[in-house]
């Protein structure tokens, strides 16, 4: 790939690849888009993508990682998309995401990760799209970043969501946390999604929805929470829901 300095976009998906050599792409300085998707890479290295400076969209999904070195973003600063899902990753800790300030929308779903830390996200300050979906995540916690407008934590093994968890993401349409363990959902849980417009809380082991936890969502217009055991809908769950569409409390 010496001499390409006009490719644009590059697929390489569907292959055996097992690594990429440093500097493998350093002269493809016009490259915008690579796919590298269901490979056999197991291993990066810092200089993976070194010369790929104007590199907006990194598919890596369906290969072999375990980890995602520092520094691997550095030479990539106008990452917009990245998906990362089908891996093996256990975590995506803070480092990892160093030099992913501009990046829209980060996939890591289907990975073996547990938890994350708050400030793992708090540097991406333009992401709205973020998928943690099948992963193995029991709490959601507090200090998402703020203009996040999709969210999607289903088939994880949420049994916690920390109240006011949501509280700094006031831009959030859809959000999904069907096929948990989530028994409860408190009062304060949902503070700060008042913008909300989707909310997926079925297949979960809830029991009863309180009469104030959805009190603060007031553009929701979709509400499914089906396959739980739900024995009580407080008096004045939906009150204010004044422009809801469409919910189910199906089993």
């Amino acid at each position: 790939f010496q001499n390409l300095p006009s490719l644009k976009v590059l697929y390489a998906n569907n292959n055996s690849l097992v690594d990429i050599k440093d500097y493998t792409f350093f002269a493809m300085t016009g490259l915008e888009v690579l796919h590298l998707y269901n490979n056999d890479i197991s291993i990066l290295s810092a200089d993976s993508f070194s010369g790929l400076q104007n590199l907006t969209d990194l598919n890596l999904g369906g290969n072999k990682l375990t980890a995602i070195p520092y520094g691997l973003f550095f030479p990539i600063p106008n990452l917009k998309v990245l998906f990362l899902d089908r891996n093996a990753l256990p975590s995506f800790p803070s480092a990892s995401a160093v030099g992913l300030s501009g990046l829209n929308t980060i996939n890591l779903a289907n990975n073996m990760i547990d938890s994350f830390a708050p400030e793992t996200f708090s540097n991406m300050i333009n992401l709205q799209n973020l998928d943690l979906s099948h992963n193995k995540i029991a709490k959601v916690g507090r200090g998402l970043v703020s203009n996040l407008v999709f969210m999607r934590f289903d088939h994880n093994a949420i049994t916690e969501i920390e109240n006011r968890a949501f509280e700094n993401t006031p831009n959030i349409r859809n959000l999904d946390l069907s096929s948990n363990n989530i028994s409860v959902v408190e009062q304060s849980t949902f503070i700060g999604l008042g913008k909300l417009h989707d909310l997926r809380l079925n297949n979960n082991n809830m029991t009863e929805i309180s009469p104030r936890s959805l009190l603060h969502l007031h553009e929701l217009r979709r509400l499914f929470v089906y396959n739980n055991k739900i024995t009580l809908i407080g008096a004045s769950s939906l009150d204010e829901l004044r422009l809801l569409e469409e919910a189910d409390f199906s089993f």
